[in-house]
């Protein structure tokens, strides 16, 4: 029993020592954003002598509109991630508690969408159609399409473990369909709704790469894109790069520590049962 403890205690330490590796880039970025042009351009993890304090984000936030970039992001991101709860939420308690071959048809497109990669020039294409190239509504409907899928099967696991007995007594008491779902269902799945919020709003919020081909004009530009001209403007000049990639890591950071506990519950909860 005491050979067990101490190697308890030695699996544990060992276990922090390595989850401090991942603090690593965080502090590279963090030190790097307070140094001078030239500290910065060594790239190491030393602590300069010559701080530039709040400098270098008072200059990111002047010259590269990072608050019109921000409330784009804002926008586009919690347009989507509503769009995306709300939607994923509804098929996922479709698949799961309907057996018919509309369901069957619905969960093998919803395991399409997880395993083909997206193809940009389709969507350009689609997007032109539509006139919605350079639209802000465009870009969200892109993003509700590409994380629904994984959304739905994280809902669809979590379905497992609410009793069907409750849709029941539900339609017993005279509930609709959609009152059914929003007054007793969905009060149900705060924790992987929050799980589903949290990875879609990371995956939305630093997305590059329907931002840069679908929202071409500067007006709309996001978060994201900042660092990509600050880059080009400013050539070497790291240290402004990572103040821009300070602030806009900010909101996220703070999102994952306030619902970090809720997280690994809703991975975890669809594992349980079924």
């Amino acid at each position: 029993m005491h050979k067990a403890k101490i190697f308890k205690i030695l699996m544990n330490i060992a276990g922090i020592l390595l989850s401090l590796i991942v603090l690593i880039p965080f502090y590279f970025v963090l030190i790097n954003a307070f140094k001078s042009k030239a500290d910065a351009a060594d790239m190491s993890l030393s602590i300069s002598k010559h701080l530039e304090g709040f400098n270098n984000f008072e200059t990111v936030l002047k010259e590269g509109n990072i608050l019109n970039a921000m409330l784009n992001s804002t926008v586009v991101t919690c347009a989507s991630v509503i769009l995306i709860i709300i939607l994923s939420a509804m098929i996922g308690f479709i698949i799961e508690r309907r057996r018919s071959k509309l369901s069957s048809i619905i969960n093998t497109l919803i395991f399409i969408g997880i395993v083909v990669p997206v193809s940009i020039v389709p969507i350009y294409k689609l997007l032109q159609i539509f006139n919605m190239v350079s639209t802000f509504h465009g870009v969200i409907l892109l993003y509700t399409a590409t994380g629904i899928p994984m959304s739905v099967l994280i809902y669809k696991g979590f379905y497992k473990t609410i009793p069907r007995e409750l849709d029941e007594a539900g339609i017993i008491d005279g509930c609709s369909n959609i009152r059914l779902f929003f007054s007793i269902i969905f009060p149900l799945l705060k924790t992987v709704t929050i799980t589903v919020l949290v990875i879609q709003f990371l995956s939305v919020w630093n997305d590059l790469q329907f931002v840069l081909y679908f929202l071409n004009t500067s007006k709309r530009f996001t978060l994201p894109l900042t660092i990509y001209f600050f880059t080009s403007q400013y050539n070497s000049s790291w240290n402004l790069v990572f103040a821009d990639v300070v602030i806009i890591a900010l909101p996220v950071v703070i999102l994952y520590a306030i619902a970090q506990k809720y997280i690994i519950a809703g991975m975890t909860s669809g594992a349980i049962k079924g």
